[in-house]
């Protein structure tokens, strides 16, 4: 399944603020931006959109000339002025470093860059329009899991049918969301959202502190005994669980979207940080069972399920801050207004 991201760029703040937006969407260590575009298609202005946007304050000039300009987690290379040969020598002579590598003009040599990579095209302005442009992002940094991948897995976990049809609610509030950021220009990716929140609670299972005490379902001997060997093995709470569950099949990166839905008191948890995880935690926060409600809603139901005596006393200081988190993200993602769902 290839992820694709298509804009159209009215000005050079346009171009800026999708670079920036990248920058929020990035879930390797190193990772290989390839950069296209003729000459004046605004690549050097996409470069500082990104290069701010993850902290590089200077002013990033094209490399034309040096060929390669080092900053503090980025590398930005320009193989515009060399030939075939030479952009392979040159590249083959770089030393590691860890980080981001932008490349511009990668076509000069396009066999050295194979997956991972995020492929970048910017077209120029046409006679017709000439202050607009198009961009078309391509993401091949890492994989997506297919509909039978995850059919399967939801069978190998004995996922009852209702925590299914919750994710399948999530998966569609997400979906809903996801149009309307990359209508306002803001990169989001997609397929990988939705694949995160299909799979969010497929380890929901191993948070139950008894098996047979959970009034939504009657589990069988069989999928006790599955669920306890899946608790064994990869623990708890389930974001977690299903973050290692999703490593250990080669998803890390859907597991990592999925890893920051949620919050428990008491544990160190990581904050949704991309746009895909502050979509993801969002929209989870907008379904309760299956129906669409409101962050209100759902806190209330959340506290009242998860909070007093019979779970150990969580704070209502601990939700109200979660709720907090969640509002947060949802006015920096939706300063407008939430799209009606």
């Amino acid at each position: 399944m290839i992820e694709k991201f298509h804009f159209l760029l009215k000005n050079p703040q346009e171009t800026a603020k999708i670079a920036a937006s990248l920058a929020l969407s990035l879930y390797k260590k190193n990772t290989t931006i390839l950069l296209q575009g003729d000459l004046g298609a605004g690549k050097t202005t996409f470069t500082q959109g990104f290069a701010h946007a993850i902290g590089i304050s200077s002013l990033i000039p094209s490399p034309t000339f040096t060929l390669c300009n080092e900053y503090p987690l980025l590398r930005h290379i320009d193989l515009y002025r060399l030939q075939p040969c030479e952009a392979t020598r040159f590249i083959h002579q770089l030393e590691p470093k860890e980080g981001i590598t932008i490349i511009e003009w990668p076509e000069i040599a396009p066999e050295l860059f194979s997956e991972p990579r995020i492929s970048i095209h910017l077209q120029s302005p046409t006679a017709q329009a000439t202050s607009q442009r198009e961009i078309c992002i391509e993401f091949l940094d890492f994989p997506l899991p297919e509909e039978e991948n995850m059919r399967n897995w939801i069978e190998e976990v004995a996922l009852p049918n209702h925590i299914q049809h919750h994710a399948e609610t999530v998966a569609m509030v997400a979906s809903i969301l996801a149009n309307d950021c990359i209508k306002r220009g803001i990169v989001v990716r997609k397929n990988a959202l939705i694949a995160a929140a299909k799979l969010h609670d497929l380890l929901r299972l191993v948070d139950f502190k008894s098996f047979d005490d959970d009034r939504y379902v009657q589990p069988t001997e069989e999928q006790k005994k599955i669920w306890s060997t899946l608790k064994e093995k990869y623990g708890t709470p389930h974001e977690a669980a299903a973050e290692r569950f999703l490593t250990e099949r080669g998803f890390a990166e859907i597991g990592s979207i999925i890893a920051t839905h949620g919050a428990k008191e008491g544990a160190m948890s990581s904050l949704p940080l991309t746009t895909e995880q502050k979509l993801l935690a969002y929209s989870d926060k907008r379904v309760m069972f299956e129906k669409i409600v409101s962050l209100k809603e759902r806190f209330s139901d959340i506290e009242a399920r998860y909070g007093g005596k019979q779970t150990a006393g969580t704070s209502r200081a601990f939700f109200q801050k979660w709720h907090a988190t969640m509002k947060a993200i949802e006015l920096e993602l939706f300063p407008a207004g939430v799209p009606l769902l």
